[in-house]
């Protein structure tokens, strides 16, 4: 019975700072040196993956009061609900709850997306803030989750907090230096500020991996499909207004080459003086 009781008190003092909103780390760790020192990382070792899943499903629960219908991943309602935040500009992500299944194989996982919906009722936005702390305890679980990063950035983001959105994407992209989607929202952050030049290098880097077409950046889902889109859309339009027109017509005509219903970027690459096929 004492164990238990240990057990319990442990459990608390680990979700008391989640639940405050306080980060259960110091930001910018090296990877290395973040796994060493991360007091959750080291304590649940090889269940971290379950745990994260745990604390998105969580924080899913929270902002939608239900469970997602059967064929829609955890992530899909969430994601979508991210794109909301990519207003003005012609090419934004529509906000709509897709049905495309997102990639996620563990069991925790499949087993919450074939539990019927109970309720579909989104917080208002003074309650938007019951949902952080479950994307802190995601990517405390799981440094490596990407999605945790991303969603917890746009939710910080969405609530007023660009530094400490900045500060976590940053800690995102140390211990997962390869993803385009962190840089991409790293990137879409500094856009929303005005920092163009700093939006611009964010999204050079994400084009660059967008392009090599290797893990974690391969597009097999819709989402990921928007995002790829998002970036190479915002940085076009980035280097049109920087006065860089040869670069932006470049950057648009990578991004027909594997969006080729897109006609209109064809006129697009004309009027920046290129020509197209």
């Amino acid at each position: 019975m004492m164990k238990i009781v240990s057990v319990f008190y442990v459990v608390i003092l680990l979700l008391i700072p989640a639940l405050l909103n306080i980060p259960l780390k110091n930001y910018f760790h090296p990877q290395e040196e973040y796994a060493q020192q991360d007091l959750i990382y080291r304590m649940f070792g090889s269940l971290r993956g379950l745990l994260a899943d745990w604390a998105f499903i969580k924080g899913e629960e929270y902002y939608h009061s239900g469970l997602p219908i059967r064929g829609l991943r955890t992530a899909g309602c969430l994601q979508i609900e991210m794109s909301k935040s990519r207003e003005g500009h012609p090419e934004e992500r529509e906000h709509e709850h897709e049905t495309e299944e997102q990639v996620k194989s563990d069991f925790y996982s499949n087993l919450y997306s074939q539990i019927k919906i109970t309720q579909h009722t989104h917080l208002s936005y003074a309650e938007e803030k019951e949902v952080l702390p479950w994307f802190y305890l995601q990517a405390r679980f799981n440094p490596h989750d990407i999605q945790g990063y991303v969603l917890g950035g746009y939710w910080l983001r969405r609530l007023g907090k660009p530094e400490e959105a900045l500060r976590f994407l940053k800690e995102g992209e140390a211990c997962n230096p390869a993803s385009a989607q962190i840089l991409t929202e790293i990137g879409a952050l500094y856009y929303k500020q005005k920092g163009y030049n700093q939006a611009i290098e964010y999204f050079e880097r994400a084009r660059q991996l967008w392009l090599t077409g290797k893990p974690p950046n391969l597009v097999t889902n819709d989402y990921a499909s928007s995002d790829r889109i998002y970036t190479f859309h915002l940085l076009g339009y980035l280097y049109e207004k920087t006065g860089k027109p040869l670069l932006a017509a470049q950057v648009y005509t990578e991004l027909y080459s594997f969006e080729p219903m897109r006609t209109f970027l064809l006129d697009k690459i004309k009027k920046l003086g290129t020509g197209s096929n």
